[in-house]
C-alpha cells in the first residue's frame, strides 16, 4: 500500500504504523486502547475523536494533519459548558 492508496484516516494509521515496524497490538497499547480497538480504527468501523488521533500521530512521529485525507474535517468534542463560560472574554461596562 502506498500513502496515496491510503485514502481513509483508517488506512493511513495503519500505513504510517506499517513503516515505523510497529504491531496493532504496541500501537494500541502506546494510546490506551485495546487492541481490536485499534483494529476497527484501521478498517474505518469505528472513526477517533481529534484527540484519539492526535495521540496516534504522536506516537508514530507525525503530524495529526498527515493522517486526515484532504478535505477531511476531524470531528470535535463539545467544550464542556463550564470551559466555555471560563474563555469567554469578560465585557466591561
Amino acid at each position: 500500500m502506498t500513502l496515496i492508496e491510503a485514502n481513509t484516516l483508517g488506512k493511513r494509521i495503519r500505513y504510517y504504523r506499517l513503516l515505523r515496524g510497529l504491531v496493532t497490538a504496541d500501537l494500541a497499547r502506546r494510546v490506551g486502547l485495546q487492541r481490536p480497538g485499534l483494529c476497527q480504527i484501521e478498517l474505518g468501523i469505528n472513526i477517533p475523536d481529534a484527540a484519539r488521533v492526535q495521540a496516534i500521530a504522536l506516537e508514530l512521529h507525525i503530524s495529526a494533519g498527515d493522517l486526515y485525507p484532504a478535505g477531511w474535517i476531524p470531528r470535535m468534542r463539545k467544550i464542556p459548558q463550564r470551559l466555555k463560560r471560563q474563555s469567554e472574554p469578560q465585557l466591561q461596562a
